[in-house]
């Protein structure tokens, strides 16, 4: 019975964070992505690489990429070592939402890069990042392309063809 309550009191519940506090942890997640952005559009390779975790997943557009870091690693510096890929894009929308304890976060963006994919197909990239000592990292990152819905047909019929 003792060793029960020793356990029980040893089990600490996590700390919730208050609204005010969750504010200050959704401005050093915004920090941490645009930074993030801004490294990738200087094509700063190593300093991108170094805002991502060795074992987080990595998602392409592409149906089948499914990337570890090295995958990623690689893929950065195939676009990175173009000089005709500009890497430039803004931003259009962005909402965070942090966990309750503050040590993960969840950002999602929405912008278009008309070097890539034109001007009419947004990205939407889902980013999720962890609190690693007193920096944050990504260890999951999702890029999707996001078709108007009335372009749906279109791109269907296009697609049976």
């Amino acid at each position: 019975m003792l060793s029960l309550l020793v356990l029980w009191g040893c089990n600490e519940t996590p700390k919730t964070l208050s609204d005010a506090e969750k504010e200050g942890v959704k401005e050093e997640v915004a920090s941490a992505v645009q930074k993030y952005h801004d490294e990738t559009t200087a094509k700063n390779i190593d300093t991108v690489m170094s805002l991502f975790t060795e074992d987080g997943l990595y998602c392409g557009t592409d149906k089948d990429e499914f990337w570890s870091y090295t995958d990623l690693t690689n893929m950065m510096k195939y676009m990175m070592s173009d000089s005709a890929n500009t890497l430039v894009y803004n931003i259009e929308k962005l909402e965070i939402k942090v966990s309750n304890d503050g040590k993960s976060a969840i950002a999602v963006e929405q912008y278009h890069m008309p070097h890539v994919f034109g001007e009419n197909l947004p990205v939407r990239s889902i980013t999720h990042l962890v609190k690693v000592e007193d920096s944050w990292k990504i260890d999951f990152l999702n890029w999707s392309l996001l078709p108007a819905n009335q372009d749906l047909g279109k791109i269907i019929t296009v697609l049976e063809k």
